[in-house]
């Protein structure tokens, strides 16, 4: 005999799990399964931020909002309903305290993944959520008289409601395979090609490669390709093979192969900086060009990247003798260094997908299919992505928990 359950959660990730606690949380609490194809939930969340889990960030709703792209207004009614405070009040209530680091980022007081998994994996247990592990969902059916139907192998399940929460493409390993997509798209909805987000990016400039190591805090630069031109700032951290840290990591969702990047390695913009030159020359015309670089670019390892490009003999130059043209190379070297983008972080190593069910498939304020009824999305198996510093983990919350509650009629539609 086929049991009906009230809810069928397919995934145990950070969305499911927090989807199968709230949707249980109702009064007289309905039935609700969890279907998950690993051995064991919560596998992503587990290696997020290096395994210390910063789990949101600690700033206003208008703030928090502006870390999602273009897809800000899409996320504002469900983080505007478990914002930073509720969500850090909600895990308290189940003995996980948090701390909040000076730069915002919040984290379990124990700084382990594995204990706030563990807290999610027991509130739900408690509130009587049954878990079905090994189980690879193949279909997901609508039923004449409502609800779905789900095939798993030879077993089939039944829900009044369903929640996809399978997660991205990213970090593959954990079961993360974006296979969830494929669910989707049977069922007619429309997806945007999933691509790495929180991403490194690759390039071939050996000058570059020898800085691995250096950062450049509150970085601000650009990013070129075909479509325009998009500024950015954030540290920015050189790698042995390309660029990282959050300024490049968060910028990653509008980057492909082939676009440029161009680095500014000075305080100053273009016009300042030439201007500096300028000042130099007629205040300081006896002193060596290499000895102003080193006053007017950031760090040492930045100002002997500029004198290599310019050679030995034009860094010995007096001020005076400068010309135009091997000023206005300076200026480009110091403030728009150009850096062709030969290759993107791949899914395995991203931090987060940026594609998947389109925004325009579901109803923001409540997180169900359009043309479904009963059939809801949350996480990142929706097209949104956001910033390093705990808005993926939180996106995955509150969509999870307004997912829920709209399915449990918990609140205005």
């Amino acid at each position: 005999m086929t049991l009906t359950y009230d809810w069928i959660v397919i995934g145990a990730g950070a969305a499911g799990l927090f989807a199968a606690a709230r949707a249980a949380d109702a009064a007289g609490p309905p039935s609700v399964l969890v279907l998950e194809r690993g051995t064991r939930a919560g596998r992503k969340v587990l290696i997020s931020g290096a395994g210390q889990c910063n789990f949101t960030h600690a700033e206003s709703v208008a703030d928090m909002v502006r870390h999602y792209g273009d897809k800000k207004n899409f996320v504002r009614h469900a983080i505007g309903k478990l914002d930073a405070e509720a969500l850090i009040q909600y895990f308290d209530a189940l003995g996980l305290p948090s701390v909040v680091r000076p730069d915002g980022k919040v984290f379990p007081a124990s700084f382990a993944a594995a204990d706030l998994v563990e807290a999610l994996l027991q509130e739900a247990k408690r509130r009587g959520v049954r878990f079905e592990f090994n189980q690879f969902v193949e279909k997901i059916m609508p039923m004449v008289e409502g609800g779905y139907t789900v095939a798993c192998g030879d077993q089939t399940y039944r829900a009044h409601k369903v929640l996809l929460a399978c997660g991205g493409s990213s970090y593959p390993m954990t079961g993360s395979d974006g296979s969830g997509l494929r669910l989707a798209a049977d069922l007619g909805l429309e997806t945007v090609p999933q691509r790495p987000a929180l991403a490194p990016v690759y390039h071939n400039d050996r000058a570059l490669h020898k800085l691995a190591g250096v950062v450049i805090p509150g970085a601000t630069f650009k990013y070129r390709d075909s479509e325009g031109v998009r500024p950015l700032t954030g540290d920015l951290l050189f790698t042995h093979t390309g660029l990282s840290g959050p300024g490049i990591l968060d910028g990653s969702r509008w980057m492909k192969a082939g676009g440029l990047l161009e680095l500014s390695f000075t305080a100053l913009d273009a016009a300042a900086f030439e201007q500096a030159l300028l000042d130099a020359a007629s205040a300081h015309g006896t002193r060596q060009l290499s000895t102003v670089i080193r006053g007017l670019v950031l760090t040492r390892s930045l100002s002997e990247l500029i004198e290599g490009h310019l050679g030995e003999e034009a860094c010995k130059i007096t001020m005076a003798s400068l010309s135009k043209a091997m000023r206005q190379q300076m200026v480009k070297l110091a403030t728009a260094y150009e850096v062709r983008i030969t290759a993107m972080g791949a899914l395995r190593s991203a931090m987060a997908t940026a594609g998947g069910v389109s925004t325009r498939e579901v109803v923001g304020r409540t997180m169900m299919a359009k043309q479904l009824p009963g059939l809801y999305l949350a996480g990142e198996i929706l097209d949104v992505d956001g910033d390093t510093g705990g808005y993926n983990l939180h996106w995955a919350f509150a969509s999870a928990a307004l997912a829920a509650a709209s399915g449990n009629d918990t609140v205005v539609k």
